[in-house]
């Protein structure tokens, strides 16, 4: 089976990788370390603390009041 790629397009290949690091070292809020290639969209992440945000007050605010209504409930 021969191959397709020329020593040439392998060159390209290399350039157009070194062009796109160059304009990402350009670009002021890009940041290397930060890049993990994560492709996620930052409003799921803001539905997600939202989510968690909901279930915590569950836990803080309704769950005492169902309680201390139970136990009203007992002794009425």
């Amino acid at each position: 089976m021969p191959e397709d790629k020329t020593p040439e397009d392998e060159c390209d290949l290399i350039l157009e990788g070194e062009t796109q690091k160059e304009r990402l070292a350009k670009n002021r809020f890009y940041n290397p370390e930060l890049d993990q290639g994560d492709p996620t969209p930052q409003w799921m992440y803001e539905i997600q603390a939202f989510v968690e945000l909901g279930a915590q007050l569950i836990f803080v605010i309704v769950i005492p009041l169902l309680t201390i209504y139970f136990l009203a409930s007992l002794f009425s």
